[in-house]
């Protein structure tokens, strides 16, 4: 379930965090506790992840918490649709 992920999310296990970001569906809820709470390499994952849903305020907090990580804005940058006021500030 959500709710089982969110939980293995949170329990800061990279190996699992990284998995989870890399299934081939997830929803909001989950992406958002990846973005709040994930390792580098978890929340890098899911932001290439096309099939991960994301909220606009999601996006924007993945933005505001990895500043200075070129590969999370590469990845987003990258993704199939980004809101205008999340592409605007990757520019």
């Amino acid at each position: 379930t959500d709710e089982d992920l969110i939980s293995l999310v949170r329990s800061g296990d990279e190996k699992k965090q990284v998995a989870i970001a890399g299934r081939p569906t997830l929803p909001a809820t989950v992406t958002s506790v990846i973005v709040a709470t994930g390792v580098d390499a978890a929340v890098e994952t899911v932001c290439a992840n096309d099939n991960a849903v994301f909220t606009e305020r999601t996006l924007s907090k993945a933005i505001d918490r990895f500043q200075a990580s070129e590969a999370i804005h590469a990845a987003l940058a990258h993704r199939s649709t980004l809101p205008l006021a999340i592409a605007e500030r990757l520019v």
